[in-house]
């Protein structure tokens, strides 16, 4: 089962993809790499609690509400958690690159930067 440093390792490979690219040109590409760093620093959280098997984005969710600091609701991160995992899914199945209008983007990169810092704050740096 993948531990912490897995993840850690896969959140730093996305990131190095994420700066890597033009965004104004891959807005798609920009966020789904986005939600795949964060749900790697998610992971490496949960794994480090023992959970590390997490089949699928339903369960992560569901563990993500369980834990008291995941889930506390005046933090936001399961709600920035979702909303970014919800942006990605819309880029990579329900929009063109194109429908990316600039206070979108700047949604997504708040959520994004606020769950960096949550997890950065806590050990789990990219």
């Amino acid at each position: 089962m993948p531990g912490v440093q897995f993840h850690l390792d896969k959140a730093e490979h996305n990131t190095r993809f994420l700066d890597s690219i033009n965004k104004s040109i891959y807005p798609d590409w920009s966020v789904t790499a986005m939600f795949y760093i964060i749900l790697h620093l998610v992971d490496a959280y949960l794994a480090n609690k023992g959970l590390v098997s997490i089949p699928s984005h339903t369960i992560r969710r569901q563990n993500i509400a369980k834990d008291s600091i995941l889930g506390d609701r005046y933090l936001g991160i399961a709600s920035s958690y979702k909303f970014l995992e919800s942006e990605s899914r819309k880029a990579r199945y329900e929009q063109a690159a194109s429908s990316f209008a600039r206070p979108r983007v700047q949604r997504i990169n708040q959520a994004f930067h606020k769950l960096v810092q949550f997890f950065g704050q806590r050990g789990y740096k990219i």
